[in-house]
Parts: C-alpha cells; sequence; structure tokens
C-alpha cells in the first residue's frame, strides 16, 4: 500500500497548488490513500466546508487538523 502524507496546507495557494497536482501525483506513484493536514487552508484559521470538500473531492481520503 502507497501512502502520500502532505503537511500543512497554508492558504489558498497552498491549496490551489495541491488541487492542481494531486491527481498526476497519485497516478504517477499509484498512490493508495492520500492525508492532509488542512488546518490551516483557511488563511491559516482552520479549514473551511467549502476547502474540505473541494480536497475529498479531489481524492484526498483523509483531512488531519495537526
Amino acid at each position: 500500500m502507497r501512502t502520500l502524507i502532505i503537511g500543512d496546507v497554508f492558504a489558498g495557494h497552498g491549496l490551489a497548488a495541491l488541487l492542481d497536482l494531486l491527481p498526476a501525483l497519485v497516478i504517477e506513484h499509484r498512490i493508495d490513500v492520500t492525508i492532509v493536514n488542512a488546518e490551516n487552508a483557511a488563511e491559516g484559521i482552520g479549514t473551511s466546508a467549502r476547502q474540505a470538500r473541494e480536497l475529498l473531492d479531489a481524492g484526498v481520503h483523509v483531512l488531519t487538523g495537526g
């Protein structure tokens, strides 16, 4: 099993970069499970429902808060 663990996704630029790059990374490296620390996705103050949905829709399996 291949697991991709991504550290702190910070703010809009970090979120956009991850959403852009993640699908190709998953395919290229045959990732089975993706875990993302999303506690700072909302400009450093948590994660909004919209951001969580975007990450899950992009293929993230687990969101952490720290």
